[in-house]
């Protein structure tokens, strides 16, 4: 199951390579022949999600290696790494075709009108750009990917951008010609607010933050159903990849015998991993206490 996960994963990479760098070449091609800033811009753009697809082949083929001794977790927090590579391509895109678009505003070329090939250029970008999403998102929901999920918000995003472009090209022969860098820069704030979306969101993982509470009421519910769990006093989760790792305290009757202690933790693990998907491990710590009326206290 985790080779085929990746194996889906390589493939959108290799169709992300492909359909980015046809896009690109047109793109930037179309934009200097034509004079369009708002497609050379989106060109631009493409061609540093090359980068990012090249970035999301090599992180699955590192992601995919078993666990080893200096890698006793297994190497799937190399997918967190690639959604950051891929956040700061986003962000350093949307950077540079803002440069460019404000470039084009404040020195006034955008008095030159885009031939009407850069109306096709940018349709032809929506349509594969949404054909990229499409298969990208269906990829990261089957295998729960979130590198495949960021770079599915990439081409997204670009869709966004090109029916940005092909306003501003549009808007530009229709006679509003500053509409069309005006149309760069916005793209540009475009680009760079979703890449600190998906930037962050791999640092709070590569930081080891979990803030899915209910996630961690699922895992609640499970293990106060165990036969022999009187209390939960610690839940802690972690991202590793796609996968979940936690570490749980939970209280027993101290009068048990350690044995029958560790059967019920054992229990835990087993209910936790079979019932919350996307579990890879649950560590349980067993603490003995003793009732005080409604109360517990744990026995040091």
């Amino acid at each position: 199951m985790a080779d085929d996960r990746y194996q889906t994963a390589e493939r959108v990479a290799w169709a992300g390579i492909v359909g980015n760098l046809v896009l690109t070449v047109l793109q930037v091609g179309l934009g200097l022949a034509v004079g369009s800033i708002a497609l050379l811009a989106n060109g631009i753009h493409t061609g540093i999600d090359i980068m990012g697809a090249v970035a999301l082949f090599l992180g699955m083929r590192v992601a995919s290696q078993p666990a080893d001794s200096g890698h006793p977790y297994g190497h799937a927090r190399a997918e967190t790494i690639v959604q950051n590579v891929v956040a700061t391509l986003v962000i350093l895109a949307g950077v540079e075709i803002g440069w460019i678009s404000l470039n084009a505003m404040l020195v006034g070329v955008y008095h030159r009108v885009p031939d009407l090939l850069a109306l096709g250029g940018a349709f032809l970008a929506i349509v594969l750009k949404e054909a990229l999403y499409r298969y990208t998102i269906w990829a990261a929901r089957i295998t729960g990917n979130k590198a495949l999920f960021a770079t599915a918000l990439d081409h997204r995003a670009d869709v966004y951008a090109s029916v940005a472009t092909l306003a501003g090209v549009g808007g530009a022969r229709m006679g509003f010609p500053y509409l069309d860098p005006a149309m760069g820069l916005g793209i540009s704030l475009l680009v760079v607010w979703g890449g600190w979306k998906m930037a962050r969101d791999a640092v709070e993982d590569l930081m080891d933050g979990f803030m899915d509470q209910e996630f961690l009421d699922r895992v609640r519910a499970v293990t106060g159903g165990v036969p022999g769990v009187r209390s939960i006093q610690v839940l802690k989760a972690r991202r590793m990849g796609p996968f979940v790792l936690l570490d749980t305290e939970i209280g027993v009757a101290g009068e048990i015998t350690v044995e029958a202690g560790h059967r019920v933790a054992e229990e835990v693990r087993r209910r936790v991993r079979a019932d919350v998907e996307g579990v890879a491990d649950c560590m349980v710590h067993v603490n003995p206490v003793k009732s005080l009326g409604k109360n517990e206290e744990t026995l040091m």
